[in-house]
């Protein structure tokens, strides 16, 4: 009951001394080794207990009329002290906006220290995510701590795939594989039917730009340029290797959607933006108009005279199955 719990400070000298001789954690938080070298070395466990609870417990005046009512509700006081924790982190959370960086800074090499510990661990998380950058030693240690990574927001893991394509690569396979499922199961819908291509040549380029794959991969982009070039590594290499147009769908459908949300920051250092965009016109016109011609064939002499690194992406820009459509159906550019 509460006397068990909140023990009187008549705990002896020897315990006290004992239990205060311990080495704590870096955050001065007795944690299980704590506990168990306490209980190795006291003379008496009772009065350690005790004196723990007294050096550890919550120390408001006003809380101890209140204990023994949590008693007759039969609420523990590992659910009592859960729910302080969660209280004390929802104003913590709110107090940490507006702080100056090495402020938070300063109180993240502190939470960094006990992130492992699920009850810590959102503090932490919200403290990385309002640091930008995130100091790269604890990106590191994100990295390496899988349960931890996984309750990052999107924001730090941004960060965490700019230092690890690896990781990168592992969350955005499914979603690649993902695509390319569902632009078959398009292509082939209704395959007994002669016209069977047909409805999948009708959907217009906006429309099959706003797809949750598409819109989910330039979520995880966000405003990364080093993450959206490695995406593009990624749809050229599996390009490359599986010879699977719709990657060449993917590379305007991605580069073009972030032209019409307007984010500069990607589309405009995409040196193919404007030969994509001239393309794309011609997909939803489902023609080449003249007017677009001239700007075409200049971008596409431009590259091929002076053999620059934009070949093999122009290259499948122009083998994507809506583009090509649109070249079957009508005359060559002349």
């Amino acid at each position: 009951g509460i006397n068990a719990e909140y023990g009187s400070a008549s705990a002896s000298a020897n315990a006290s001394a004992s239990a205060s001789a311990i080495k704590k954690n870096k955050v001065a938080i007795p944690d299980a080794n704590y506990i168990r070298e306490m209980f190795n070395t006291c003379e008496n466990p009772i009065k350690a207990i005790n004196q723990f609870q007294i050096e550890n417990g919550l120390q408001i005046a006003s809380l101890e009329p209140v204990l023994p009512l949590l008693d007759l509700h039969s609420i523990s006081r590992v659910k009592f002290h859960h729910s302080v924790i969660r209280l004390l982190q929802s104003k913590l959370t709110k107090k940490l906006e507006g702080m100056p960086r090495e402020s938070l800074e300063k109180m993240l090499k502190q939470a960094f220290s006990q992130i492992q510990h699920k009850e810590l661990m959102p503090v932490a998380l919200e403290i990385m995510k309002l640091l930008n950058p995130v100091p790269s030693t604890c990106l590191k240690k994100v990295a390496a701590l899988p349960e931890v990574y996984k309750q990052c927001s999107i924001e730090v893991k941004r960060q965490v795939w700019e230092k690890h394509q690896g990781i990168f690569g592992d969350e955005v396979r499914p979603i690649l594989n993902k695509y390319i499922w569902e632009k078959d199961v398009e292509l082939h819908k209704g395959s007994e039917s002669l016209t069977a291509a047909a409805p999948f040549f009708a959907i217009a380029p906006r429309k099959r730009r706003e797809s949750p794959v598409v819109q989910q991969l330039k979520e995880m982009i966000g405003l990364s340029f080093p993450l959206y070039q490695m995406m593009l590594i990624f749809v050229r290499t599996l390009y490359q290797r599986n010879k699977t147009s719709h990657f060449c769908t993917l590379r305007s459908d991605m580069l073009m959607s972030f032209h019409d949300c307007k984010i500069q920051d990607i589309y405009k250092q995409d040196p193919c933006h404007d030969f994509a965009f001239y393309i794309q016109y011609a997909v939803n016109e489902k023609r080449i108009q003249d007017k677009i011609q001239p700007k075409l064939k200049e971008f596409y002499i431009k590259i091929v005279t002076e053999k620059t690194e934009l070949l093999s992406d122009t290259a499948i820009i122009l083998a994507d199955p809506y583009v090509l459509n649109v070249f079957l159906l009508h005359k060559p550019l002349s």
